[in-house]
């Protein structure tokens, strides 16, 4: 099971990253299943960055993990941060790494993303031009920033932050309260906006 992944080298966590997967290819060998790293350094998925998966949880690999990634922020002086979430092949959270890294697609999406266009419609009209921006995780868990919804607006207006949270229990509940949308709620400038690794909504 091998994984693309495509990162800019460019980059200090582009190249710290690349230094790691080296690094881990030579010390693991035959027991490293693949490696996945978000495109960004910030831990956003189960408060990690970096995927590891093993063929066997062994652990004098997992100490080795933990070993190589310290050496590697040490030779960037500590400026980047790596995170690893060490899992095993069959593990079903790797899925959801891959979904939330943009590799794998989400099965059964459709319905979530049925949830999130009618809560954004309902944002849309209750909220008009104070809507900016609505970014949606392709899965339901909230795994970013406890979220899985982002909603921008142009303006922070308490009445407006109550319309959002109103209409999600609204939507919520027209689904037998069987999905969770779980918002984050922000204004344009926010640099956690670009954070959000999720799909930009459609609003019409």
């Amino acid at each position: 099971m091998v994984f693309p992944i495509s990162l800019n080298l460019s980059t200090r966590w582009g190249e710290a990253v690349s230094k790691l997967a080296k690094l881990l290819i030579d010390e693991l060998k035959g027991n490293l299943v693949s490696i996945v790293a978000l495109s960004v350094e910030e831990p956003l998925v189960y408060d990690s960055n970096v995927l590891v998966v093993l063929r066997e949880r062994r652990v004098e690999d997992v100490f080795k993990v933990l070993r190589l990634k310290r050496e590697v922020e040490r030779e960037y002086g500590d400026e980047v941060v790596i995170s690893p979430f060490i899992t095993v092949e069959g593990d079903e959270l790797i899925e959801k790494f891959l979904m939330h890294a943009g590799i794998a697609k989400a099965k059964g999406s459709t319905s979530w993303m049925d949830v999130v266009n009618k809560f954004t419609g309902r944002l849309l009209v209750e909220l008009g031009g104070n809507l900016l921006r609505v970014k949606a995780l392709s899965v339901e868990e909230p795994l970013v920033y406890d979220s899985n919804v982002l909603v921008v607006l142009r303006e922070r207006r308490v009445e407006d932050v109550f319309k959002v949270l109103r209409l999600k229990r609204e939507v919520e509940r027209e689904y037998g309260d069987e999905v969770v949308i779980s918002p984050f709620i922000t204004v344009e400038g926010d640099e956690l906006i670009e954070k959000f690794q999720g799909v930009d909504v459609e609003l019409k």
